[in-house]
């Protein structure tokens, strides 16, 4: 039988599905995961036939302490009957968040390959869907602790989350990066993305949420698409120009936050690209142009032009020093803001990094349904 690394061109490969190993790796996981498993904040590991991402593992640690705790409670006790409710959507979550699909979209600049996956898929009910663009060339795993917690907090919502073609599970064509890298801002790969939604929610509004450099996309993409009811931007790139050695250094010191968040540093997904062929140069170089991109002031061209029927709502880490949203998207600035774009709102989340959303997920969600009104 042929495998995705042998023959794939011809071959559909499903990132997660089926016992493949995807292309991105987690680097915490490869290098210190046990870690986490010694001092019991982390599940072992199972075999690639039934992937379990580490964030999952990381879940479910904290899953079973409740479990034993609940255990000690009568039979048909409240606390067993939600600690079995509690376990059964988490697996269900996971397994949706693994059957990941092969996505192919039609561009200016060729055909571009990526993957996308829909959470609470079963979902039956008139509301309307959330429709996700995260950081910069990522793929589906990079979103995976925040995803499914949204998952979790809205179970009555369709969840479409869609990668990259610059992130490691996706393919580029060599024109793409070229429009990349001479256009002033993020047209390409809003361009890209409003394909690909058309392509996978062709008719109808829907609510867009984006993060990082994803904020950055969208506020050019709803400029021109009057589909979006409410727009959610995560800490969005493009908030504020920034010099190099800024952006340097709020690298850094990100990096170093992150040692805070030690417990709960598998919720992030740092990848690695296995790969070492013409590809992985092409997507590192179309990541290294987002970045320069990420610290531009995008606002100038998009602030009172995003055509949003309903709220659109920026929440910011404090701490954030790689986009310093929380710099511009503030309660002090909300005024001046406004004036541009009346349908605006911010929030900002104390002591919260750029990773934020990963380490603790539920806060930003908590915070998302507060400001938007979702139950």
């Amino acid at each position: 039988m042929e495998t995705c690394q042998e023959n794939p061109q011809e071959i559909q490969c499903p990132v997660m599905k089926g016992g493949e190993k995807y292309s991105a790796e987690p680097v915490i996981e490869k290098s210190i995961g046990n870690f986490w498993y010694w001092f019991g904040q982390a599940t072992e590991k199972i075999g690639q036939k039934k992937r379990v991402s580490f964030p999952m593992r990381r879940e479910r640690a904290d899953l079973y302490r409740k479990a034993k705790e609940a255990r000690k409670t009568d039979i048909g006790s409240g606390e067993r009957n939600k600690s079995k409710s509690d376990y059964e959507t988490q697996t269900r979550i996971e397994r949706e968040f693994i059957e990941q699909q092969d996505l192919e979209v039609e561009t200016p600049w060729g055909r571009q390959k990526a993957k996308y996956v829909i959470l609470n898929k079963e979902v039956t009910s008139k509301n309307l869907p959330i429709i996700i663009i995260p950081g910069a060339s990522n793929g589906i795993e990079s979103m995976d602790s925040f995803v499914r917690e949204l998952a979790k907090e809205m179970p009555d919502r369709k969840i479409l989350l869609i990668g990259y073609p610059d992130a490691p599970s996706g393919l580029e064509t060599p024109e793409f990066f070229e429009a990349v890298k001479k256009a002033d801002g993020f047209e390409p790969h809003s361009v890209y993305f409003e394909v690909a939604i058309n392509k996978l929610y062709p008719d109808g509004n829907f609510d867009l949420l984006t993060y990082s450099a994803g904020g950055g996309i969208a506020e050019d993409y709803l400029t021109r698409t009057n589909r979006v009811l409410n727009a959610v931007l995560v800490s969005p790139g493009g908030s504020k120009e920034m010099s190099e050695k800024e952006f340097i250094n709020g690298a850094v010191y990100e990096n170093l936050s992150l040692l805070k968040f030690l417990k709960d540093l598998p919720r992030y997904v740092f990848v690695d690209d296995k790969t070492r062929d013409e590809q992985k140069k092409l997507k590192f170089s179309t990541w290294i142009e987002l970045g320069k991109k990420a610290r531009r002031d995008n606002l100038r061209g998009t602030l009172g032009k995003m055509k949003v029927g309903g709220k659109i709502a920026v929440i910011s880490g404090e701490q954030d020093m790689l986009t310093r949203s929380a710099e511009v998207f503030n309660p002090n600035n909300i005024e001046k803001l406004r004036e541009s774009q009346e349908n605006l709102d911010v929030s900002v989340i104390v002591n919260s990094p750029h990773a934020g959303p990963f380490l603790e997920p539920w806060k930003y969600v908590a915070e998302i349904k507060r400001l938007m009104g979702w139950q």
